[in-house]
Formats: C-alpha cells, structure tokens, sequence
C-alpha cells in the first residue's frame, strides 16, 4: 500500500502543477472551465483522501479505550486474552504511508500543494525566460 499511494501523491502534485501551469500560461478558451474542474476536483481528491487517512489514524487510537469502557471482564478467559491483544495492538496507531517517506495525513496534503505551488513558480520563471 505504501508505493501506490507515493505514486498516487507524486502523479496528483504533477497534474496540479501542470494544470496551474496552463492556467497561467494560456489564454482564456472553452477548455478553460474544463481544467479549472478538473484541477479543483485533482485538489479535492487529495485532500479527501488525506482526510480519511488522517481519521484512520485518530479512530485506530481510540480502539484501546474503547476495549478498555467495554465489559471485557465478563467474558471468559480466553476471549479477555484476545481483547488483550487487541489492546496491546492498538497503543500503535494504524496508518496509511505514502512511500517509504511519510505517513499520510491533512498536513501530508498541504506539503503536497505547496510542492505544487513550489514546481509551478519554477515552471513560470522558465516560461517567461524563454519569451
């Protein structure tokens, strides 16, 4: 899961930059509303699947505690050893990682627009050096 979701990140950053990218470079055309679309829902995207990733992370923190308030001590013993476990598990928090570089959150969301906002002024200092 770690690679596709690095590939997924890196492939998005790009397709924002290169769409801001036409943005400004082109002018006003009835493709125009298409990519402005496009790159909103591009934008959206990864920010829901931040959002989601990130709750992930915050539920699977509270499946301890939960175990914790339940009627643990009423079941047998073999099943209160299994809830144990899972208690035991559970102090670690589960999450979805981008590559082998971060874990993926709302923050991991944000550094991807501002790399997109860092690539696009690169590819907008090259452009108007070149006219």
């Amino acid at each position: 899961m770690k690679f596709p979701m690095l590939l997924e990140f890196t492939i998005n950053s790009i397709q924002i930059t290169s769409l801001m990218f036409q943005f400004i470079t082109m002018d006003i055309d009835p493709i125009l509303i298409f990519r402005i679309t496009y790159s909103s829902l591009m934008i959206i995207q990864t920010f829901l699947l931040a959002w989601h990733a990130n709750e992930i992370t915050e539920q699977s923190l509270l499946i301890s505690q939960a175990i914790y308030e339940s009627r643990w001590y009423e079941l047998h013993t073999g099943l209160q050893r299994i809830l144990h476990l899972v208690m035991i598990r559970a102090q670690r928090p589960l999450t979805l990682s981008i590559g082998p570089f971060f874990t993926l959150t709302n923050g991991t969301a944000v550094t991807t627009m501002k790399a997109a906002y860092s690539y696009l002024t690169i590819l907008k200092r090259k452009y108007s050096t070149h006219q």
